[in-house]
């Protein structure tokens, strides 16, 4: 009984703590563009796949396999804040470029 509440257990915390140790280490690389011009994200990250005005600045979206970076920019193009959507699977491609 107690292998089987053991291995329940692991099943189920392990991915979680991975994930939570991803998307620490995710928002970590993405708060290292913040100051940057968005031409460093552009160099890393490809060309956005969407581009909106967002007050005086810019929003620009990343996308690949089901991962989205979201970047604000202000008017001098400069990063304001960036974030992510997906999970380690989806966006790992992103992390091993923002990590180089």
């Amino acid at each position: 009984m107690h292998k089987v509440l053991l291995a329940s257990f692991a099943v189920t915390t392990i991915p979680l703590l991975y994930g939570c140790a991803f998307d620490n280490r995710m928002n970590s690389q993405l708060s290292n563009l913040v100051g940057q011009d968005i031409h460093v994200a552009i160099d890393k990250l490809g060309v956005p796949a969407s581009a909106s005005p967002l007050g005086n600045g810019k929003v620009y979206t990343f996308a690949k396999n089901d991962c989205s970076i979201r970047v604000d920019t202000d008017a001098s193009e400069q990063i304001t804040r960036s974030d992510y959507d997906g999970g380690p699977r989806e966006c790992q491609k992103y992390f091993d470029i923002l990590d180089n």
